[in-house]
């Protein structure tokens, strides 16, 4: 049991972040995801701790045969979305990253510049995109998951996703009519 931020789990209990990774890979997987989902100044305002927190969540990953993903969370709206993906990215981008997800999102608001931005930095960078959908097919800032993959960029987003929100029968019935 830890009071702490999860992502903070990384700097001061390393053990229990491999231990994760070391289950996934034990299961099969080949891709495991840095603990940095809401590594961000909306979510940890000290610089030096966040970044710390960046580069020693994506050292305990690196350690596994596996591809890493920089897991990156919604960003809110009191930060503009590109130059908090920016700051984040350019975090793991010095640690030599090539995968990145941006997950459970609500809206592609700065997407498309990030993505840019991290396949000009290394083409052979590779872009999730995961939103989180409700069963009406809306995110809960009311944007359509079709209105939002039709506004990415899919010459630099290799792949669009859904999670959270709703359940796996509405995501196959909203990915049938999309």
């Amino acid at each position: 049991y830890c009071k702490e931020s999860v992502e903070l789990v990384s700097l001061t209990h390393p053990n229990w972040i491999k231990e994760i990774h070391e289950n996934y890979i034990k299961a099969g997987s080949n891709a495991i995801k840095t603990n940095t989902f809401c590594c961000n100044r909306t979510y940890i305002s000290d610089e030096t701790v966040l970044s710390d927190c960046i580069s020693t969540s994506y050292d305990l990953a690196s350690q596994y045969p596996a591809y890493v993903f920089c897991d990156i969370g919604p960003v809110s709206s009191e930060w503009k979305s590109y130059e908090e993906y920016k700051w984040v990215v350019d975090q793991f981008l010095n640690k030599g990253a090539q995968y990145f997800l941006f997950e459970t999102l609500s809206n592609p608001i700065g997407l498309n510049e990030i993505s840019s931005y991290i396949k000009s930095k290394n083409k052979e960078a590779y872009i999730i995109c995961s939103f989180s959908i409700q069963s009406d097919g809306y995110t809960k800032e009311e944007i359509h998951i079709q209105d939002i993959i039709s506004s990415l960029n899919k010459d630099k987003i290799d792949a669009i996703g859904l999670n959270c929100g709703c359940g796996v029968h509405h995501m196959h019935e909203i990915l049938k009519e999309i």
